[in-house]
């Protein structure tokens, strides 16, 4: 099963918890190939990048002339990086995120199973030491065009709300499903998500 998590930032962060340790689901964030670039490029501390800690942080190593951020910072970068691949194709993070998903997901006929890291990206390792992946979860989305390009390939959108979301209330019918949260227990919805999810896959 293949899950794309779109809605409110904290949200999808306490929905993907949830998933990852009560469900054994693995997370590919849209932005993680953009990341494990700019840190290899530019050297940038990985707490910055992927715990988002002081993403704002000027690094003195690249001084920007008459620009803004007078220094380089982590998430210009990464906004720029992000803004320059869908310049040349608007789903082009998605089109990745999917097939990293896929990849992981599919039965291999080799005699290694894919794993995925956030910082080291798809591998291959040898089956047995490793367990197979089954689930997996998209977050990170940011658009309707990457929410299209995940049901083109059969991935289940999931649209995240709480009783706050009221700009997410015209959306929903571009979902397969929508996680209304408000004050109830996250973690009994998305158990209550899983269940219909796995019923209407049988």
């Amino acid at each position: 099963m293949i899950l794309g998590l779109y809605g409110d930032e904290k949200l999808t962060k306490d929905v993907n918890k949830i998933l990852k340790y009560d469900f054994g689901f693995k997370t590919i964030g849209l932005k993680d190939l953009a990341k494990r670039f700019c840190e290899t490029l530019f050297d940038f501390k990985i707490q910055n990048l992927w715990n988002e800690k002081n993403p704002n942080e000027e690094d003195k190593r690249y001084p920007r002339h008459n620009k803004t951020p007078e220094y380089l910072t982590s998430e210009y970068a990464l906004d720029s990086l992000m803004g320059w691949g869908n310049e040349c194709y608007d789903s082009i993070w998605a089109d990745y995120a999917v097939n990293i998903a896929k990849a992981l997901v599919e039965e291999s006929s080799f005699d290694d199973v894919a794993s995925y890291s956030k910082i080291r990206g798809l591998e291959y390792k040898q089956l047995g030491h490793y367990k197979k992946i089954n689930h997996v979860c998209i977050t990170e989305l940011k658009s309707i065009s990457d929410i299209k390009k995940l049901k083109e390939n059969n991935v289940i959108t999931v649209l995240l709300k709480s009783n706050n979301d009221i700009k997410y209330s015209n959306m929903a019918t571009e979902f397969d499903y929508v996680l209304d949260c408000g004050d109830q227990n996250v973690a009994l919805e998305v158990k209550k998500m899983i269940e219909a999810l796995y019923e209407i896959k049988n």
